[in-house]
């Protein structure tokens, strides 16, 4: 690559040279008659010319014609107010529970706090097991319970969060 730029650079110092080294000069000689135009005044003083011409105004005369209005009013039932219950209470916790066939027990629990712009506490929990048997399949027997424990402060300057997950799963062993 450095031998190129090399070679490159001695080319078109080469070419350079050869180029400034012509000694042809050539002259040209012509003859003519230059004439230079005689200078002139203006011998008047500046003046404002306006050229802005009135228009004419035409005046169009108003049509009086009238027309008779009639105004007929329609006669609307008043507006009625139908009053409606409130919608129901909602409430910061709930409760389920179940049993289903071969004891299959399942239970949830959330538990929220009361509604505070500056605390937020609350538990979720869910339990879902079977101990019946099917004849014929492998064992179903299984616990799993999920607790949720969560929880938050909030102050103008932050906001402390904490979360805490539980989660069991179990086999039984069949007897």
């Amino acid at each position: 690559m450095r031998k190129l730029a090399i070679y490159t650079l001695i080319v078109f110092s080469w070419i350079n040279s050869w180029a400034q080294g012509q000694n042809d000069v050539t002259e040209i000689n012509v003859t003519t008659k230059r004439t230079i135009e005689t200078a002139f005044r203006f011998t008047e003083n500046p003046k404002i010319i306006d050229s802005i011409k009135p228009t004419q105004v035409i005046e169009y005369p108003l049509l009086v014609i009238q027309h008779p209005t009639k105004i007929i009013l329609d006669t609307i039932k008043p507006a009625s107010i139908k009053i409606v219950d409130k919608l129901p209470q909602l409430y910061h916790s709930y409760v389920k529970l179940g049993i289903g066939s071969k004891l299959m027990p399942l239970g949830e629990v959330f538990f929220d706090g009361n509604r505070s712009r500056r605390y937020a506490y609350g538990v979720h929990a869910k339990h879902l097991s079977s101990f019946g048997d099917i004849k014929g399949y492998a064992p179903a027997q299984y616990d799993r319970t999920n607790v949720n424990l969560f929880g938050s402060i909030n102050e103008k300057n932050y906001t402390l969060k904490g979360d805490l997950q539980l989660e069991l799963f179990n086999w039984l062993e069949l007897q």
